[in-house]
């Protein structure tokens, strides 16, 4: 495990970060976390006890059998692990349907994003083959409907991951150019560690 890798932890309800594998050492060593002690790095599918991650290879992190991977008081209920896949986005994003709290990395924005436009492009087939007009297409249109809550939701937690109140949305309505600010923000990377939306 490279030393240079971005490491953060949780202790009770609270994520730290983000730390070096030998920052990481340190702490242990020093017994502010242990084996048991939930932690991420970009990588891993989720939050994981430190037993069960690279960093305990080393002679201060000896795995501990049988370690749970909830021994973070809760904490896995508070942060929800990151998104990495076109799967595991869309389905995170319509079961946070009309969640507008909370924080939505990259991935997860732009997988939806693109299931969004491939869902529609699909669609929009689908009527011209069907109903053979141009003008009317009822398919695309209840797609678009069943988006429009869930994407405007992973608009504004997106924001949020890069520490902008989700107000900034409204700028779509300001033409070309609000609509570049937030592709341009949209691409940012989020706010290492916590931010005040969580």
């Amino acid at each position: 495990m490279a030393s240079g890798s971005q490491w953060f932890y949780v202790v009770g309800s609270e994520r730290k970060g983000p730390l070096t594998a030998d920052q990481m050492a340190a702490l242990q060593s020093a017994g502010v976390i242990d084996e048991a002690t939930l932690v991420w790095t970009d990588g891993m599918a989720g939050w994981a006890p430190l037993s069960d991650t690279p960093l305990h290879a080393g002679p201060n992190f000896p795995p501990v059998p049988g370690a749970s991977p909830y021994a973070g008081a809760g904490a896995e209920t508070i942060y929800d692990p990151p998104v990495s896949g076109f799967g595991e986005a869309i389905s995170t994003c319509f079961r946070k349907y009309v969640t507008f709290s909370g924080r939505a990395n990259r991935p997860e924005f732009w997988w939806f994003t693109l299931f969004g436009v491939l869902g529609g492009i699909a669609a929009s087939i689908v009527d011209a083959a069907i109903f053979r007009s141009a003008d009317y297409g009822p398919l695309n249109g209840l797609f678009s409907l069943a988006m429009l809550l869930p994407s405007l939701a992973v608009s504004i937690r997106r924001l949020h991951d890069t520490d902008r109140r989700g107000w900034w949305v409204l700028l779509h309505f300001i033409p070309l150019v609000g609509t570049i600010i937030l592709i341009i923000w949209f691409c940012g990377r989020g706010t290492p560690g916590r931010n005040r939306f969580g």
